[in-house]
């Protein structure tokens, strides 16, 4: 009954002990998720990543990916 799904914790190149690979690995990991999990139930939403900052530096390559 989860209704709510986030993608990963805090994933940044610059961070590696929370994600240690390329962010733009992430977004490719990202796309395969959401698309599983909608195809699976559309009605769930699906976010993340979480992040402590709306300045920290993956959030608007983060958003533009999706937007894209």
């Amino acid at each position: 009954n989860i209704k709510y799904w986030e993608i990963w914790n805090e994933p940044s190149d610059m961070n590696p002990g929370m994600w240690p690979a390329p962010f733009d690995q992430y977004l490719k990991l990202y796309e395969t998720v959401a698309t599983a999990i909608k195809a699976y139930d559309p009605s769930l939403k699906v976010g993340g990543p979480a992040v402590c900052n709306i300045g920290f530096t993956p959030v608007v390559p983060f958003l533009e990916y999706c937007r894209d």
